[in-house]
């Protein structure tokens, strides 16, 4: 398996676990939201059907499924959702695996999918992490009542150059299409890959900011063929920045309160 396959399996992973971080956020606001049972099984339908792909495109390819799931009670498991439940509905159907609250079930699949990385770690690229935060964006602006207009008045807040206009020579400039999705590619040529250039956003919450480098290093990598970019958290510093927001230093969309600042200085 060569390197851009790799991050091609590497972005079944990473929208399986970014399943689970809706999953997560959808435990922690259940008061909030309208039809939390439809929002919980589409979560669920994406998890299970790219921890299977991650499973069908690496260890469990070539025929070794039975001998995999015959002797890992977590893969089959796995399987047994996708295809009983998910994939279509088998007549009788019962959860394999009964959770105490919906934040219990989010934290167990964690680990689950945990598991699946390492099992399929000689198929992932090396640097690939992990890393589970609790934020769904589009749950995230309904129940923040964000729209468009709003976003674009926070980013001008967060970036004082935000859609400043660039002066640049035209003359040594050069331009390429921006990639949203990986699937763009194919069927081009290498010449015609080389027109697509990679957009790297920051989000609207450190979360989404996370979530979208992330996403953002895995289309370059599979664009490049070669290149392995990643970003993690860095855990101490990832806690001091949620602890600076819980107390009010930033507010829920990463701007800083500069009075607050003032205030904790002399105080």
């Amino acid at each position: 398996m060569n390197n851009s396959e790799k991050w091609q399996l590497a972005r079944n992973l990473l929208d399986a676990k970014k399943a689970l971080d809706s999953l997560w956020y959808i435990s922690k606001h259940i008061k909030e939201l309208y039809d939390v049972i439809g929002l919980c099984y589409n979560s669920r339908s994406d998890y299970y059907i790219n921890a299977c792909a991650v499973l069908d495109k690496s260890i469990c390819s070539n025929n070794k499924k039975k001998a995999i799931v015959d002797t890992d009670s977590t893969v089959k498991r796995i399987y047994t959702e996708r295809d009983k439940h998910y994939a279509h509905k088998d007549k009788g159907y019962k959860p394999s695996f009964p959770y105490s609250s919906l934040e219990a079930e989010a934290l167990s699949l964690q680990n689950e999918l945990r598991h699946i990385r390492t099992m399929c770690a000689d198929y992932l690229p090396d640097i690939l992490t992990l890393d589970f935060v609790c934020y769904d964006g589009r749950l995230f602006r309904q129940i923040e009542k964000v729209n468009p207009t709003d976003e674009e008045k926070i980013n001008a807040q967060k970036y004082p150059l935000y859609n400043q206009p660039v002066y640049y020579d035209k003359h040594n400039t050069v331009s390429f299409k921006a990639l949203y999705d990986v699937d763009d590619l194919n069927g081009l040529s290498e010449e015609e890959k080389s027109k697509y250039g990679v957009v790297v956003e920051n989000g609207l919450t450190f979360e989404e900011g996370l979530q979208k480098r992330q996403d953002a290093c895995i289309r370059l990598n599979i664009l490049s063929g070669s290149n392995d970019w990643w970003c993690s958290i860095n855990e101490d510093v990832w806690k001091e920045i949620l602890y600076l927001r819980d107390i009010g230093v930033f507010d829920k969309f990463g701007r800083i309160d500069i009075a607050k600042c003032r205030q904790d200085h002399y105080e």
